[in-house]
């Protein structure tokens, strides 16, 4: 009971404290977004990104191989599974 009256009797300090929290969170997210932009403006941050970017579309080609194979390897069970979906 004395919890309630509490809540009730503070509502506007917990409702400030609330905002405030999400205030400095927010300009938390913002300082670090901030950071990784200067980051990557460096030479060292550029050649990190670059470096990342290709590993990325090389994984993208990867995958699509070894779905291709997969297929390829699998095409009688892929049909059983699709002829067994449509009925």
């Amino acid at each position: 009971m004395k919890q309630a009256a509490a809540a009730i009797k503070y509502r506007h300090a917990r409702a400030g404290l609330n905002s405030w929290a999400a205030a400095a969170a927010e300009m938390a997210e913002r300082r670090e977004r901030m950071s990784a932009a200067l980051y990557k403006m460096s030479p060292e941050g550029r050649a990190k990104a670059k470096a990342f970017n290709k590993m990325t579309a090389g994984m993208e080609v990867w995958r699509l191989m070894r779905k291709g194979l997969a297929a390829l390897v699998q095409r009688q069970t892929r049909a059983a599974l699709n002829g067994w979906f449509v009925n």
